[in-house]
């Protein structure tokens, strides 16, 4: 069996990388909205089933992938954990410091909303569904972050395969059991 990450592609941020922490939850609800920037992939031939987060931006991605007619799910497990501010300020910030506080605080489990334990366990459930499929080839659009939790947990089932640091959009990953 073989599992295929892809992110979704690119998306086209004009906005500004310094922002309030309002600016920054406000980025964030428009950010599945913004363009993206198409990029030509080679995919494996043998892909039997996609399987893409309901957001925008990865629905879009499949809808450009060059695949001829192969069933696809949607589905709200492969959706990115959210992004939010945990403080209200003027100061602004960059858009890189409220991501690595939000995973500080996603990583430690003190969020109101999902955090590391949540999404540990959704991927767990996740990688679950997926075999029960019982296809040779599954290709799975998702987002970044989710993607090396969904990643560590392949791992710990026994899938071979490596990940970037920070996966890049549009970049195929496998893993193989």
């Amino acid at each position: 069996m073989k599992i295929h990450l892809l992110r979704h592609f690119k998306v086209k941020d004009n906005t500004s990388s310094w922002l309030t922490s309002d600016g920054f939850n406000q980025w964030v609800e428009e950010y599945d909205k913004l363009p993206l920037v198409i990029k030509n992939i080679t995919l494996p031939e043998e892909i039997n089933l996609i399987i893409s987060s309901t957001l925008s931006r990865a629905k879009r991605t499949v809808k450009e992938l060059p695949l001829p007619l192969i069933e696809t799910i949607y589905t709200d497990s492969l959706r990115e954990v959210g992004s939010r501010v945990f403080f209200k300020t003027e100061i602004k910030l960059q858009k890189y410091i409220w991501f690595t506080m939000g995973s500080f605080f996603w990583y430690f489990n003190l969020l109101d909303g999902e955090n590391r334990v949540d999404s540990e366990k959704r991927a767990k459930d996740l990688v679950c569904q997926i075999r029960a499929f019982k296809k040779e080839s599954i290709l799975i659009v998702s987002h970044g972050f989710f993607m090396k939790v969904l990643a560590n947990e392949l791992k710990k089932e026994n899938f071979l395969g490596e990940i970037d640091f920070r996966p890049k959009n549009g970049k195929i990953y496998t893993f193989s059991l």
